[in-house]
């Protein structure tokens, strides 16, 4: 199941324009002999005023250096120089996070991946062999899950997992953003409700100035392995001694379209790849080989010769059956 979540933190604050940062935003817009000659009109209108020894350049170094401290009322976004808070959006923000990177989500054993484990066992040498008959039972022993756990695509299958994927804070490096916020990639175990994930969520992050917001919501789907489509991928795997076995995505797949108008959607790679190949997928520099190119096309091309006579065989069986 994949869960995108927002997570956003904003700071209410006011700008209001003074009369004295009315008149300062005025004065800048100015070039500096209209600042001298408006100078000098006010000197001439008020008595009181007096001219300084200071060049013009002076006047508007000055102008310069009043606005730049912070003005009577709090303003957003807000300048860096100007004196930031001890806690900002962004640094909420990243606390926020930082709880979301330290919990620990609770382990749980499907159906489906206690039997993908299982037909595991017959491939695994050693202790795995025997752990992988019933990977719940074999997760209890600490040492175990240890070592099971720092497997990020083993992990992923047992419980849920949370990714940051997006940040937005400010879009200059000089100015302190009034919100920030960030978006989560969420893999849920099949079975999990993702109002009540959506609840832990809030409970880890323990700060109720930070809004968390479903983004993007699908559901785990699934398509039966009696159907044509699966025998003819069995067929093709026995003649290359390759087990075929039910498995649990960790990502996303657009089968998901598929299944829900009821249509039987299934992943096939007829790749060999080593785990330089799969660690490159959906990356800058995904590649297969040659050989892999040629013998694909070939495995691809045979699948759907051998779909076609298992779908006129699974189409006789369920006629007969009928």
């Amino acid at each position: 199941m994949r869960l995108s979540i927002g997570l956003d933190l904003r700071q209410q604050l006011e700008m209001r324009l003074t009369p004295q940062l009315i008149l300062q935003m005025q004065l800048l817009q100015v070039s500096a002999l209209d600042l001298e000659q408006m100078v000098r009109e006010e000197m001439e209108k008020n008595p009181a005023l007096e001219e300084s020894d200071g060049s013009p350049g002076t006047v508007e170094a000055d102008v310069i250096a009043s606005i730049s401290e912070p003005p009577p009322e709090a303003a957003a976004p807000v300048p860096a120089e100007n004196a930031p808070a001890p806690e900002t959006a962004v640094t909420r923000l990243i606390r926020a996070l930082e709880h979301l990177r330290l919990y620990q989500p609770p382990l749980r054993v499907t159906p489906e991946v206690q039997a993908y484990y299982a037909a595991l066992a017959a491939a695994q040498t050693g202790e795995r062999r025997e752990r992988y008959k019933d990977l719940r039972a074999a997760l209890a022993d600490e040492d175990f899950r240890r070592s099971f756990l720092q497997d990020p695509h083993d992990a992923a299958l047992v419980h849920d997992t949370i990714t940051p994927t997006v940040l937005q804070g400010s879009p200059k490096t000089n100015v302190i953003p009034s919100t920030a916020s960030a978006e989560l990639d969420c893999r849920l175990l099949p079975g999990e409700d993702p109002q009540a994930f959506v609840r832990t969520i809030t409970d880890v992050i323990a700060d109720p100035d930070v809004k968390v917001s479903v983004l993007l919501n699908f559901s785990a789907s699934s398509s039966p392995i009696d159907a044509a489509s699966y025998a003819a991928v069995r067929r093709l795997a026995e003649r290359d001694g390759v087990p075929v076995v039910p498995s649990v995505l960790t990502g996303f797949t657009d089968s998901h379209y598929f299944r829900e108008k009821g249509i039987a959607s299934y992943g096939f790679i007829p790749f060999d790849l080593s785990e330089d190949e799969r660690r490159r997928e959906h990356g800058v520099n995904e590649r297969v080989s040659t050989l892999n190119l040629r013998q694909g096309t070939q495995r691809l091309i045979e699948l759907l010769r051998i779909l076609d006579v298992e779908t006129q065989d699974h189409g006789q069986t369920q006629h007969d059956a009928n």
